[in-house]
């Protein structure tokens, strides 16, 4: 980075008191990071933390928690969808293929793909 370049994302001066800006800036930050349910949670959760001065180790505790918890929900409702078998090991598959039809029609035939003459 040179002097005239300008970083990607601005982490703000660390020493700023608490502000609507700030939280605007956390909002902007987990939009760029991809953590919808820690975003939710923080419009909830930042507030709270600011009126009952817990400590930021807590906070951060707290909202990862939430990003943690929304992204394990959200893997299995897509297992569900998607009939997967999700939490499955070989013993209780027991019997069952372990591909399904629906995801997985047709076995494909290897023989000589790809492999010159």
């Amino acid at each position: 980075m040179t002097a005239t370049n300008k970083p990607a994302v601005s982490v703000g001066s660390g020493v700023a008191g608490p502000s609507a800006q700030t939280l605007e800036e956390v909002i902007a930050l987990t939009r760029r990071l991809r953590m919808p349910y820690l975003r939710k949670a923080a419009l909830d959760v930042v507030p709270t933390a600011r009126a009952q001065r817990w400590d930021p180790a807590e906070v951060l505790r707290v909202l990862l928690a939430e990003e943690i918890t929304g992204r394990d929900e959200a893997t299995l409702r897509i297992r569900r969808a998607r009939e997967l078998p999700g939490g499955q090991d070989l013993r209780r598959l027991g019997r069952e293929p372990l591909l399904h039809s629906r995801t997985h029609p047709t076995s494909p035939t290897w023989h000589g793909v790809g492999r010159p003459a």
